[in-house]
């Protein structure tokens, strides 16, 4: 994170972050039925593997945090449709 000229997180942040995403039954561990079951899965993952989109997660937009748990099956496209409509809705009003 250094060479992206930001702070670096604390491992125990990202692990409570991780335990709140996934919800498992016993929060001492994470079995794989957690993983498959977690609505944030593939969240976590990229969290884990992938620098950049750690960074964006880090990053991210509040309302597109409150967006992603109420809709996680919504495609990234899907979600910008929902919000520039609702958007548009909203401005009509």
């Amino acid at each position: 994170m250094e060479c992206m000229a930001q702070e670096p997180v604390l491992f125990e942040d990202i692990l409570c972050q991780i335990i709140d995403m996934i919800g498992p039954e016993d929060e001492s561990y994470i079995t794989l039925r957690d993983l498959k079951g977690g609505k944030l899965s593939g969240s976590v993952f990229n969290i884990l593997f992938n620098l950049n989109k750690f960074m964006a997660f880090e990053t991210r937009d509040p309302f597109l945090i409150r967006q992603e748990r109420e809709n996680p099956t919504l495609a990234e496209w899907d979600a910008l449709l929902v919000e520039n409509i609702l958007g548009f809705q909203w401005k009509k009003m």
